[in-house]
């Protein structure tokens, strides 16, 4: 079965966080759709790694586009977080909806 969990962040502080009570023991999914510089995902990274103790190599970070300065900053920061991304540019979409969907609105 799959279990899921939330963390809720703004502007860099933890705002709501309720995981399964095994997190530590599972592989984790962070998915979070735009990275610009990386700070909101080192926060929730940050969370699961010393309020509910997972491992970096069981965290797996996945987003449709960052920044490479974002994704350095992962890195650099927790090395062992694997990160899947699908576009990887100097300045990420303003508007998300239309380099994904490729809508006007």
């Amino acid at each position: 079965s799959i279990r899921t969990g939330k963390i809720l962040i703004n502007e860099g502080q933890i705002i709501y966080a309720k995981l399964p009570p095994d997190a530590h023991r599972r592989r984790i999914l962070v998915t979070y759709p735009v990275v610009t510089t990386g700070s909101t995902v080192s926060a929730g990274i940050k969370l699961l790694l010393t309020e509910y103790l997972c491992e970096q190599s069981d965290i797996i970070l996945i987003t449709l586009f960052s920044t490479s300065d974002g994704v350095k900053r992962i890195c650099e920061s927790y090395p062992k977080v694997k990160i899947v991304v699908s576009e990887i540019n100097e300045q990420t979409p303003i508007h998300f909806g239309q380099k994904y969907f490729g809508s006007t609105d």
